[in-house]
């Protein structure tokens, strides 16, 4: 789970250009950001009760995208 985490982090910091990860639960995206439908980012949520923790994580697919990284 830390790994999945951490990759998360990783790649959102690199793909919106952020130097720390506590900037990652704050950061609203720009009305520019919004319309832009190449804009290259992990989003998603985290579901969990006592027994299970689900993760829902939507982004960019294909080669060399947010997705494919999160992938590998």
């Amino acid at each position: 789970m830390k790994a999945i985490q951490e990759s998360f982090e990783k790649i959102n910091l690199d793909c919106l250009k952020l130097d720390n990860a506590r900037y990652l639960n704050t950061k609203e995206l720009s009305e520019e950001e919004k319309k832009d439908r190449k804009f290259d980012f992990i989003g998603g949520f985290e579901l969990i009760d006592a027994e299970h923790r689900i993760f829902v994580i939507e982004g960019l697919g294909g080669e060399g995208r947010s997705i494919n990284r999160f992938y590998k």
